[in-house]
């Protein structure tokens, strides 16, 4: 494998841009000269006897049912509202830092906790490239799924200011669209990853919510936030949980370089998933806020479209996501849909 590192000097040390940063699978092949590709190197017949019974003792493990879920954990539409593969993992963090931040930071235990998580498989590798987790039994292997990368969880203090900010960050994601124009526009801005579009959720009873206005630039779509029923209040205090990626600077999030960092847990996020799903036991959709954000109505003259996997609109139904259609099906497991902004 390849990993490649981008270096910048900053405050007279060199520092890892995280944006740049990336790593690569490739096969023991001869070089290639010309159009013409030796045969990859074969893989030696005398490891895997040796490695065989701590192989299938890992299998076993990851394939052990740890719960259940009763509704399909789904990143197919993640972009126009499908939370279902997210609600459980920002449940499971939030859950984790009520639990175990007190023990460190006790003048913390009645801070609002918020926590923020992003669909990491949206397509952008293929139409095989989505989350999707079956209802049914839950496994180690099958939860995993939920959270794809090893980051550690991370607690950041901010108030309604930095909130919204990290909203507006995240709503990048999308274009602008113009309502007036008739001819057809695209919803998903491609040059911001789905890993930077997190999604903020709180606990079911502190009915956070928000809307996201695409029609306005980058800076001012972020409109009825809301905490409790109420307008957020400019004095109140948050703490929102996240991954040491976006604490420390990832994605170059307003406010987030590390300084604001309370508390850096020594758990990865995707074993706080698992942990959350072995105590819960059954998943079910009224323990989440699966919806917590919706875009503002826009009636546009032209269709607002965006890539999708094709035959997926009973997974938005399910979702409660009934604003998309499909327009177009590839032929390769890849179709256009668009999104009813109007509703």
């Amino acid at each position: 494998g390849v990993i490649q590192l981008v270096l910048n000097r900053k405050d007279d040390r060199w520092v890892v841009d995280l944006d740049n940063t990336h790593s690569e699978v490739r096969p023991i092949c001869p070089i290639t000269v010309g159009t013409k590709k030796g045969p990859c190197v074969p893989a030696d017949p005398a490891i895997a006897p040796l490695v065989q019974q701590a192989h299938e003792a890992a299998i076993a493990y990851v394939n052990t049912p740890i719960g259940e879920s009763t509704l399909r954990l789904s990143s197919y539409f993640a972009d126009e509202g499908n939370m279902t593969a997210l609600a459980p993992v920002n449940a499971a963090q939030a859950d984790y830092v009520r639990s175990e931040l007190p023990r460190v930071h006790p003048e913390l235990a009645n801070v609002p906790v918020l926590s923020a998580a992003a669909a990491f498989r949206t397509g952008f590798g293929g139409p095989d490239d989505y989350t999707d987790v079956a209802a049914g039994p839950s496994t180690r292997r099958r939860d995993a799924d939920l959270y794809f990368y090893p980051n550690t969880l991370a607690a950041v203090k901010t108030d309604s200011a930095g909130v919204k900010a990290w909203l507006e960050k995240s709503a990048q994601r999308f274009e602008r669209v113009d309502p007036k124009l008739a001819s057809g526009q695209a919803l998903v801005n491609l040059r911001v990853p789905s890993y930077n579009f997190d999604v903020l959720m709180g606990d079911p009873g502190d009915r956070f919510g928000y809307a996201i206005d695409v029609s306005q630039p980058q800076g001012r779509r972020i409109a009825e936030l809301r905490f409790r029923g109420k307008p957020l209040d400019p004095k109140q205090a948050f703490l929102v949980v996240t991954n040491n990626y976006r604490a420390e600077g990832g994605g170059h999030f307003p406010g987030l370089d590390g300084s604001a960092t309370v508390w850096a847990a020594p758990d990865t996020n995707r074993d706080a998933v698992i942990d959350y799903v072995r105590a819960n036991k059954v998943l079910r959709r009224s323990d989440y806020t699966t919806r917590p954000w919706r875009f503002v109505p826009l009636h546009a003259r032209g269709p607002v479209t965006f890539a999708c996997a094709a035959g997926k609109q009973d997974v938005a139904r399910a979702a409660g996501v009934a604003d998309v259609s499909q327009v177009r099906d590839n032929g390769d497991g890849s179709a256009t849909c668009a999104l009813d902004a109007s509703k």
